[in-house]
């Protein structure tokens, strides 16, 4: 309900391996991606990755890096 009244650029950036999620990674991105209202939105997921993205650091600063780019 609260996600879908954020209209800035939005990033969501997430292990694939995240051990902390309640459902599938792969359907808690499909949530976010079809609920989101913000016109500069990206869901992204870091293959491999946990929940605190450990040993996956330069990926995470290349999404973020990527995505700014583009808004």
């Amino acid at each position: 309900k609260q996600f879908s009244k954020i209209t800035r650029p939005l990033l969501v950036v997430m292990g694939e391996q995240d051990e902390h999620a309640h459902l599938p990674i792969k359907e808690i991105q499909k949530l976010f991606d079809s609920h989101t209202k913000s016109k500069h939105y990206k869901s992204i997921l870091i293959p491999g990755a946990t929940h605190s993205f450990e040993g996956k650091e330069k990926e995470v600063v290349y999404a973020i890096i990527s995505w700014v780019k583009t808004i």
